[in-house]
C-alpha cells in the first residue's frame, strides 16, 4: 500500500515534481502517474492508486482548481476522509473542498526544512498514524481558504450530531448576492430554453421537500412519478423546466454516501434539473463521521463544474452548480431567494439573531437586503419568492413537534421593510404535510407554503379518521401590528408535490396529491399583490 497519492494539474508537474521528492526525502511513497506503465488503462490505474494509498495530497493552482480530473479525485479522497489539500497558488479551493483547511505550499521551492513543509508533513503523520492504526481518519486542519469565510474550526462528529440542538457555521459566499441562473443550470441550450419559456409568457417548475428515507423510498418515487408525468403535457408552456427541492434531500443525516439512495436513483427519471436548499438534516452528520456539516449536500449541488460525482452511480446526473448554500435564482418571470435556515429542529435560522447563535454569521442577512434592493432598483416586475427549509408560520399537532419560526421571520419582516420589497409568497417544507397560509399585511396577501410531503413521511395535524381539508383559523402572535394571517388548507392524508406556474402578471401555487387530483391552488396578482382566485375553502 502507497503512502500518498498527489493529485495534481499537468500544469503544475514541476512544482509537484518537488513535493514528491521531499516527500520520498522524508521516508514516504508516493505515487503519482507518471508511473503509469505501457498499456495502462489512465483511470482506472489513477482509481487503483488512489483507493490503494493511504492518503490522497491535492494540490490546488490557479489550474487545477478549474480540473475535472482534480475535483473527483478530492472528491473520492474526501469520502474516504483521507483528504490533505495544499495550496500551489493563493486560491480558494472549490466547494466544498474550500471547508477543509490547507497548508501552504505558495512560493515554497522545494526545501524539506522549515513551516511550510513541516504543517504538511504533520498532516500526513497523522492519516497515517490513523491508517496504520486501523481507525478511521480524520481531516485534517491546517489554514483557512483566501476567499470563503469558513467556520471557526473544523466540526467533530459530535458537534455536528449536535446540530439537531446547536446551530452550526457554514460556508460564506465570497460574493454579498451570489446568483445563480437558469442559463447556467441547463447548461449549453440555456439561453435557447430561456428564450423559448420567454416567448411562451410563464414558466412552470416543481417544488417540494423531505424526501428521503432511509428505510426506503416508496412513497418519494411515487411523488416523482407523478412530477415526471408532468413532462408528458402536450402544450410546451405547461412542461415543467426544473425542480426546486425545498431542504431535506436526505435523511437521517447529510453524509454524501446517502444520495444515491435517497436522491440520484428515486430521481433518475426526472428529466430536467433538480436545484435544492439545504434542510436541516443536510446539515447533519452520523455519529463517528468525520468533516464539516453541510458537506454531502456541498459535494452534490454546490459544486464549482457539472461534475458526474461517485454517489450518482449509474445514473445520468451532475452535480449542480449553486454558488452558495444561499443564493438568487433568477428565472424568466421568477426571482427566487434561496436562504439556509441551519440544522436546528427547529425553530429555523439566518443569523445569529443578536448574538445568540455566536458560531453563525449574519451574512444571509446582508445577502437578503442586498437582493431586494437589487430588485428594486431594477424594478423586477415577476414574481419574488422566498425559499426556505424551515416555515414561518407551520401549524402542529399532536404527532409534530415542529412549529414556526418567528424569530427567523422577524429577520425577514425587517429588511422588507427597511428595503420596503415583499415577497409574492414564501415557500417552505420541514413538517411532512402540506399547509397554506395567507399573511395580510402592508396590503399585501402573502401565501406561506409548507410543502413538506415529498416522500419521507405524514406528520398528522388532525385524528387521522378526520378528514383532510380547509380548517382556517387565525394564529396569534403575527410579527406585525395590525396583521392577520390564516391557515386557508391542509393536508396530512398523502404525499404530494407544489407545481408553479408564473407568468407576467399572475403566481400559481398548485398543490397536487401524488394520486393525481390537485388539492389546492392559489393565485397572486402580481400587482396588486392579492389573492385572485384560489378553490373552495380559502
Amino acid at each position: 500500500m502507497t503512502d500518498i497519492f498527489l493529485s495534481y494539474s499537468a500544469a503544475d508537474r514541476p512544482r509537484a515534481e518537488l513535493v514528491v521528492r521531499a516527500l520520498e526525502q522524508s521516508g514516504y511513497s508516493v505515487w503519482w502517474d507518471p508511473k503509469i506503465g505501457p498499456g495502462g488503462v489512465y483511470d482506472e490505474v489513477i482509481e487503483a492508486a488512489l483507493d490503494d494509498a493511504k492518503c490522497c495530497i491535492v494540490l490546488w493552482s490557479q489550474i487545477s482548481v478549474k480540473s475535472l480530473w482534480v475535483r473527483s479525485e478530492a472528491n473520492k479522497a474526501s469520502q474516504r476522509n483521507v483528504l490533505i489539500p495544499a495550496l500551489l497558488d493563493k486560491v480558494s479551493p472549490p466547494l466544498p473542498f474550500n471547508l477543509i483547511q490547507a497548508a501552504s505550499l505558495v512560493g515554497w521551492l522545494g526545501s524539506t526544512q522549515g513551516s511550510q513543509f513541516d504543517i504538511l508533513i504533520k498532516a500526513v503523520r497523522g492519516i497515517l498514524s490513523r491508517a496504520d492504526a486501523g481507525a478511521i481518519p480524520s481531516k485534517q486542519v491546517i489554514q483557512n481558504p483566501p476567499s470563503v469565510v469558513a467556520p471557526e474550526s473544523p466540526l467533530s462528529a459530535t458537534e455536528a450530531v449536535a446540530g439537531n440542538d446547536q446551530a452550526l457555521p457554514f460556508p460564506i459566499s465570497a460574493e454579498v448576492e451570489p446568483i445563480l441562473t437558469l442559463e447556467a443550470v441547463i447548461g449549453t441550450e440555456g439561453q435557447t430554453k430561456v428564450s423559448t419559456l420567454q416567448n411562451l409568457g410563464q414558466i412552470v417548475f416543481h417544488a417540494v421537500g423531505d424526501t428521503g428515507n432511509a428505510n426506503g423510498t416508496r412513497d418519494q418515487e411515487t411523488v416523482a412519478g407523478r412530477m415526471v408525468s408532468d413532462y408528458n403535457e402536450n402544450d410546451p408552456a405547461k412542461q415543467p423546466c426544473f425542480f426546486l427541492h425545498l431542504g431535506d434531500v436526505v435523511y437521517s443525516f447529510g453524509e454524501a454516501e446517502r444520495y444515491y439512495d435517497q436522491f440520484y436513483n428515486p430521481y433518475r427519471n426526472y428529466p430536467g434539473p433538480i436545484v435544492a436548499i439545504a434542510g436541516h438534516h443536510d446539515g447533519m452528520a452520523a455519529p463517528g463521521a468525520s468533516g464539516a456539516s453541510l458537506m454531502g449536500f456541498l459535494s452534490n449541488f454546490c459544486a464549482s463544474a457539472p461534475i458526474r460525482n461517485p454517489e450518482a452511480g449509474d445514473v445520468n446526473r451532475s452535480a449542480q452548480i449553486q454558488p452558495a448554500v444561499y443564493f438568487t435564482f433568477e428565472l424568466p418571470f421568477v426571482r427566487i431567494l434561496a436562504l439556509y435556515s441551519n440544522c436546528l429542529g427547529g425553530p429555523g435560522i439566518i443569523s445569529s439573531q443578536g448574538g445568540e447563535h455566536p458560531g453563525v454569521l449574519d451574512s444571509q442577512l446582508s445577502f437578503l437586503t442586498a437582493a431586494l434592493l437589487r430588485a428594486k432598483s431594477e424594478q423586477f416586475l415577476g414574481a419574488l419568492i422566498i425559499a426556505v427549509h424551515h416555515p414561518p408560520y407551520c401549524a402542529s399537532g399532536s404527532s409534530v413537534g415542529r412549529g414556526d419560526s418567528r424569530l427567523m421571520l422577524k429577520d425577514f419582516d425587517s429588511i422588507c421593510q427597511s428595503v420596503g420589497l415583499w415577497p409574492h409568497a414564501v415557500l417552505s417544507a420541514h413538517s411532512d404535510n402540506y399547509q397554506r397560509f395567507t399573511r395580510f399585511i402592508n396590503g399585501s396577501e402573502i401565501p406561506y407554503v409548507v410543502a413538506g410531503a415529498g416522500g419521507h413521511g405524514i406528520d398528522l395535524l388532525t385524528d387521522k379518521n378526520t378528514s383532510a381539508g380547509a380548517r382556517p383559523y387565525i394564529l396569534n402572535g403575527a410579527s406585525q401590528d395590525g396583521e392577520m394571517v390564516t391557515l386557508d388548507r391542509c393536508d396530512d392524508q398523502a404525499f404530494g408535490n407544489l407545481r408553479v406556474t408564473a407568468d407576467a402578471q399572475q403566481l400559481q401555487l398548485e398543490y397536487r396529491r401524488a394520486t393525481g387530483e390537485t388539492f389546492d391552488s392559489v393565485v397572486v396578482d402580481l400587482a396588486t399583490r392579492k389573492r385572485v382566485d384560489a378553490l373552495a375553502g380559502s
